[in-house]
């Protein structure tokens, strides 16, 4: 669907009106089609609206693109506070980093008096900006706006420039309005200043993440940050897979026999396959898999600082391990 130059695609358009009873592995499947198999054509931004939550979407996104950053959208109170919380730690795991923190319906601007009112008395509104700071994440309030829910009762043309609610001009003195234009300012400084907050620039901090290399014969080499090579045993990586292949999820317990593959020099890996930016899939001789962070790796070379667990086992089927 394209609507005033605007590419949209919904799994609502696919099965209009009907409930997405949808269990996480088909879920999983869903998502990857609608990234990669929808003919977006020539884009110059692709912006992702995820449910809430920490769950499986969020995880098979982190895997299938490169991406740039994430705008976590919340409303001031202290149960949509814990959800914040949540959200920034699974994007820094996954290397995501967070761009915006979007306080919703922070306030109403009442058009009889002109005051502002706070919609949301618990607290937590003291609580993001000092936490968002810490974490060097921008906050923008984003009022609301009864207007902005209103929909035509019939379809609009684009060219009306009636809907949606920042194409209609009537609307630029509006609160939801400067939000919305504050909203975006904040998010493009964001992304395009990312080369001189220290992403793109000079340093370790600025360099690429670092990667796996897959080299003839199936050996592998770990590229630094600063672009050094460091090379890996295949017999290594497969020995330290925490899948729950390997890894018993509830006890801990190595279910594998890391000795005697650490000593099988015939192992070899045989596909590389990036995932997002935190992470790679290795193929192995044996027919294995693995999902390796990219933390750990750095960590197996002596490039890394030890910062806990690298990841967690993978569940699901199959014959893959995460960590």
């Amino acid at each position: 669907l394209d609507y005033g130059g605007v590419a949209l695609m919904s799994w609502g358009y696919v099965q209009p009106g009907e409930a997405a009873t949808i269990r996480a592995p088909i879920l999983a499947q869903i998502v990857n089609q609608l990234l990669t198999e929808v003919e977006w054509g020539a884009l110059d931004v692709l912006v992702i609206d995820s449910p809430p939550g920490t769950g499986d979407v969020l995880l098979s996104l982190s895997q299938t693109l490169p991406i740039d950053g994430a705008v976590l959208v919340t409303t001031c109170n202290n149960i949509s506070f814990a959800d914040v919380l949540k959200g920034v730690q699974l994007f820094e795991k996954v290397a995501i980093p967070p761009l915006l923190v979007v306080a919703n319906m922070s306030a109403f601007e009442c058009e009889s008096c002109g005051r502002e009112h706070q919609l949301f008395a618990d607290g937590a509104a003291a609580k993001l900006p000092g936490f968002l700071e810490a974490k060097g994440i921008g906050l923008v309030k984003m009022p609301l706006d009864p207007v902005l829910s209103k929909t035509p009762g019939h379809p609009m043309p684009p060219a009306v420039f009636e809907y949606p609610y920042v194409r209609n001009p009537d609307n630029q003195r509006r609160p939801a309005w400067k939000g919305f234009s504050r909203l975006s300012l904040a998010v493009l400084e964001k992304l395009l200043g990312k080369a001189t907050d220290g992403i793109g620039g000079d340093g370790a901090a600025g360099a690429a993440p670092a990667a796996l290399k897959l080299r003839p014969g199936g050996t592998l080499e770990v590229r630094l940050k600063g672009g050094e090579l460091r090379p890996v045993a295949a017999s290594e990586l497969r020995a330290a897979c925490r899948c729950a292949h390997c890894i018993d999820e509830f006890t801990g317990e190595v279910k594998i026999d890391r000795d005697s593959i650490r000593s099988n020099t015939g192992l070899r890996a045989t596909a590389v396959e990036p995932k997002g930016n935190y992470a790679v899939s290795v193929t192995f001789s044996d027919g294995h898999n693995s999902l390796i962070a990219l933390r750990a790796l750095e960590q197996m070379v002596g490039a890394g600082v030890a910062a806990g667990p690298a990841a967690a086992a993978a569940g699901g089927g199959g014959r893959t391990g995460d960590w």
